[in-house]
């Protein structure tokens, strides 16, 4: 065996007590939050990512306002939604994207939603959910900018609380113990997560404090940063990879600058070479070139529209990389993962026709295929993947769905003998 591929979702990190969905969605409404230069931040902390060396203090003035703003939004999505299922926190940011992009005339087709949102708000005028537009703002509504702090708001509120580089790491074992066989000569671990502890795990996080080097897509330490290396995590020789195709907590967007007397300038994405530094947004390359980070808070994906941006810049990068991986593997661990991305489905589902000799390993407590293949219905999200497995006859024997654990509570050697 070769080549083994793990795909991830967020059921992998409950163990260590990452939030899931509906508690991010929880603390959106309720976590206490401050806002200082359209950043968004936990209210204990006294410092701004970009306070340094500027003038003004933080202000929870808006937060309220914008929490009503969201549960306007969200009682429109309720209303126009034929499903029953609660409405999360990508939801919300999706639909205030979709706003945004109506009030600019990009999106025509949301221009109903927005209108119909923007009478809802109209009937509450005694609990303002509206921003006042600065007068530094030009051919900007109040809806519009209110909207983009509300995005604001969401991506501040999930990356502190997934963020967490001092939580234990729990149910990866089977990650290091996969590494360590001798019979593998690679393994990739494609990971829909925006939080690091797949990193750390591999940096140390180990039980045995094992450190296993990894590709990630960026480059060496250069200066202050790591910098994203475009085609570098599908080139790359490293037998260990990390792909993370819904984005990163570490991930930012900055604006590279070159020192006198160049004047170039490009933009790039980027890490810090020390995660923990994550409030320096002024950061210096190896060159003495400056990288000044910007927008709202780290690169990550949220909102039911991701399989659009699949082709976009570095996301495509690692969606390249996952469907080449994908290609040059032999098994598929799968775990944690909602069903929900109907793109991800589709690119397992084409895993197998590839190759009638490549597997899944499926890690749940109850395999997809346990009681009936056509009785496809009683797996919801998942039913989206069984069909297409029924109607593309993908082989019986390419889906192992007989171990009925979380990864959690699986050793590789049980898969082993499966596969």
């Amino acid at each position: 065996m070769s080549h083994v591929l793990f795909f991830l979702g967020s059921g992998v990190s409950f163990p260590s007590d990452m939030p899931s969905v509906s508690c991010l969605t929880e603390c959106v409404f309720e976590k206490p939050m401050v806002h200082s230069h359209g950043i968004y931040f936990e209210a204990e902390t006294e410092e701004s990512p970009q306070e340094r060396g500027k003038e003004g203090g933080s202000s929870s003035d808006e937060v309220p306002i914008l929490r009503r703003f969201l549960d306007h939004v969200r009682r429109k999505i309720a209303n126009t939604s034929d499903e029953e299922q609660a409405i999360t926190y990508e939801e919300l940011y999706h639909a205030c994207q979709r706003v945004r992009q109506a009030e600019r005339g990009e999106d025509p087709v949301s221009r109903v939603f927005t209108q119909q949102l923007s009478e809802s708000l109209s009937l509450n005028e005694s609990s303002p959910a509206l921003l006042e537009v600065p007068d530094s703002y030009d051919e900007v509504s109040n809806l519009e900018y209110t909207a983009d702090h509300a995005k604001s708001l969401i991506q501040g509120v999930v990356n502190s609380e997934l963020d967490d580089e001092d939580c234990e790491i729990k149910g990866m074992h089977m990650i290091h113990e996969v590494i360590r066989d001798s019979d593998v000569e690679r393994v990739t671990v494609a990971t829909l997560n925006h939080d690091r502890l797949i990193e750390r795990f591999l940096e140390g996080g180990n039980s045995e404090g094992k450190a296993h080097l990894y590709e990630d897509g960026f480059s060496e330490v250069r200066g202050e940063v790591r910098i994203h290396v475009p085609g570098q995590i599908f080139r790359s020789d490293e037998p260990n990879r990390v792909i993370k195709p819904h984005g990163s907590v570490d991930w930012y967007l900055a604006e590279k600058e070159m020192p006198p007397p160049q004047e170039d300038k490009e933009m790039v994405y980027v890490k810090h070479s020390d995660p923990s530094d994550k409030r320096n947004y002024e950061l210096r390359g190896g060159n003495n070139e400056t990288y000044t980070i910007i927008g709202a808070g780290p690169f990550f994906l949220t909102g039911e529209a991701k399989g659009l941006q699949y082709g976009d810049n570095i996301i495509g990068d690692m969606t390249n990389a996952l469907t080449t991986s994908l290609a040059d593997s032999d098994c598929v661990i799968v775990s944690g993962f909602g069903w929900k991305d109907k793109v991800m489905s589709k690119y397992l589902i084409n895993y197998l026709r590839w190759n009638r000799d490549n597997k899944i390993v499926f890690l749940y407590p109850n395999g997809p295929l346990k009681s009936n293949l056509y009785s496809w219905e009683d797996f919801g999200y998942l039913s989206s993947f069984l069909w297409n497995f029924h109607k593309e006859r993908v082989k019986p024997y390419q889906i192992v769905d007989s171990i009925n654990k979380y990864m959690k509570d699986t050793h590789w050697k049980e898969v082993k003998k499966k596969i």
